[in-house]
């Protein structure tokens, strides 16, 4: 089970709940990604938790939720598969989903290894 409370995972607290939390991946507007391992099936997963102080609104905590449920319900090999989320009512907000292994867009990007053309919808 994912942790009760994500949102104080630090680097140097490598268990939470019945993961290892290996590396961060990377934050963003509303959140942080981590690699982790399950400690059970050594399968590797990606925990996407919610940022503390974003947690207390509960519009933003609605949108994360939001996030969660359409990924779950979309399948396509262009959408990571969530595997569980943290309840409503949680304190804290997070995500258990499929860890994809390549380059990120935000390299891509920045390298300009892929035009702007490139990267629009046709």
């Amino acid at each position: 089970m994912p942790p009760t409370h994500a949102a104080e995972m630090v680097p140097f607290n490598p268990l939470v709940g019945e993961f290892r939390v290996l590396r961060l991946l990377g934050q963003g507007g509303m959140g942080a990604v981590y690699e982790v391992v399950h400690l059970e099936t050594q399968r590797r997963r990606a925990l996407k938790v919610m940022l503390p102080d974003l947690v207390a609104h509960p519009e933003l905590r609605a949108r994360f939720q939001l996030e969660a449920t359409v990924a779950a319900n979309v399948h396509s090999d262009h959408i990571v598969e969530v595997f569980d989320v943290s309840g409503e009512d949680a304190a804290d907000r997070w995500l258990v989903v499929e860890l994809v292994r390549g380059t990120s867009l935000r390299r891509w990007l920045d390298e300009k290894l892929l035009a702007p053309a490139m990267a629009r919808a046709g």
